[in-house]
């Protein structure tokens, strides 16, 4: 979940156009419209932070 977070944050915040990455800004898009990388670099940091917590309360 960390990893999938950072992965998010770095392709959202960078503008990736990566495969894998250009489906979710498609989706996001839909609703963000030029804002999609920011809202999914957000909401990757967000999925990082809650894994790490997760894996710190264990």
């Amino acid at each position: 979940m960390i990893a999938v977070g950072v992965w998010m944050a770095l392709s959202g915040f960078t503008k990736s156009n990566a495969t894998p990455f250009k489906y979710l800004v498609a989706r996001a898009a839909l609703l963000w419209k030029s804002k999609a990388h920011s809202f999914l670099g957000f909401s990757g940091v967000v999925v990082a932070l809650v894994g790490a917590f997760l894996l710190i309360s264990k």
